[in-house]
């Protein structure tokens, strides 16, 4: 199971892949959408090359057998390659199960493993397991101090012009998740 070691921030495993700090697996659990996408942005963004695409796959939707067969396929160039899996929990066949925590245990050294729950439930024993075996981060909609760092730096980022008193009074009327403040 998931041992409580200390767990880094998204800021700071974002500042390790933007210095070439990339793990091969990461389990991101918690649900905050903006921060899965900045996340996965930020990790394309540097390990892919500008013709490799990061793969999706959504175990409500996809079979895990495709996913099993994209984290098994080698290519003969090397390419790189960033594979998102959403709906973890969905993959319900016990050596399923059983088969991507091997994988997590020895990984494809061209891939990066991107494994998404909206849950953040470690004393589940499959979740526990993914975050154990991989580089665990915690994405739940953040305090509503920390709310506000991101939205100062998202402001700050894309150079709108706005108020602190204007930010607060957007995380006290949208601020159950970042996307919605940022989309008010």
């Amino acid at each position: 199971m998931y041992n409580n070691k200390k767990q880094p921030s998204i800021g700071q495993v974002i500042r390790r892949i933007r210095s070439n700090e990339i793990s091969l697996k990461y389990s991101l659990f918690g649900g905050e959408s903006f921060l899965e996408d900045y996340f996965i942005f930020e990790l394309s963004k540097k390990f892919l090359s500008h013709n490799q695409q990061t793969s999706y796959f959504s175990m409500d939707q996809d079979s895990d057998e495709k996913l099993f067969r994209e984290l098994s396929a080698i290519s003969l160039f090397e390419d790189k390659r960033v594979i998102v899996v959403r709906e973890i929990k969905k993959l319900k066949s016990k050596s399923s199960r059983e088969d991507l925590i091997e994988y997590l245990k020895s990984p494809n050294p061209s891939t990066v493993l991107v494994i998404i729950s909206k849950e953040y439930d470690l004393r589940n024993k499959f979740l526990g397991n993914i975050a154990k075996f991989s580089d665990f981060l915690d994405l739940r909609t953040p305090f509503q101090q920390k709310m506000k760092e991101w939205i100062k730096y998202i402001v700050k980022y894309k150079r709108i012009k706005i108020t602190d008193e204007v930010i607060d009074n957007y995380i006290n009327y949208y601020g159950d998740s970042i996307s919605h403040v940022l989309n008010e």
